[in-house]
């Protein structure tokens, strides 16, 4: 998801962990990813196959602030790594809204069902754009709270968004057509 992100937004992440996160003495926990999986090999082919070079693609049927929704769901706010099926070697089945309409349209992680964001009746539709960005700032609304890995989401990261990115997000979230059936 991040190798979308620009050069720009990139330095100023780098700039932002340098010069303003506190070092932790901590040791890392060991790897969950099963032998043989964990050697070197094995995840360079993964890479080949499934990570390979992309690059933000604007779409011209979006307006301004729904292209830096886009922006903000395909790459650093990584909304699909949770919210979009995986296949069978664990990738996402969409990284962007392909027409294959997988793209956010709910996964199973964790044991936690991560819903549907696309405009449809198990997703989004019922939903208005302010309750969306509600939902990302405070993580609740008057019809649901969020829990599992969504509730990490919003306390280290969404509730920090502008509004204007929140909203840009919730736009675009409100676009991406239902899928069929």
């Amino acid at each position: 998801s991040y190798v979308i992100a620009s050069d720009a937004e990139i330095k100023a992440l780098y700039a932002y962990f340098m010069g303003s996160v506190q070092p932790v003495k901590q040791d890392n926990a060991d790897s969950t990813i099963p032998w043989p999986a964990n050697m070197r090999w094995p995840l360079a082919w993964w890479q080949m196959l499934f990570a390979r070079p992309r690059s933000f693609r604007p779409d011209p049927a979006l307006d301004a602030v729904q292209q830096r929704g886009a922006e903000l769901v395909e790459g650093l706010a990584h909304c699909g790594a949770c919210h979009t099926p995986r296949g069978l070697a664990f990738q996402e089945k969409a990284m962007a809204d392909d027409g294959s309409r997988q793209f956010l349209s709910g996964s199973v992680l964790e044991g936690w069902y991560a819903k549907n964001l696309r405009n449809e009746s198990t997703g989004l539709a019922s939903w208005s754009e302010g309750e969306i960005v509600d939902f990302l700032r405070t993580g609740r609304t008057d019809r649901s709270a969020a829990f599992g890995g969504m509730a990490d989401v919003v306390e280290h990261s969404t509730q920090y968004l502008s509004d204007a990115d929140l909203l840009a997000m919730a736009r675009y979230l409100k676009q991406l057509p239902a899928r069929e059936g």
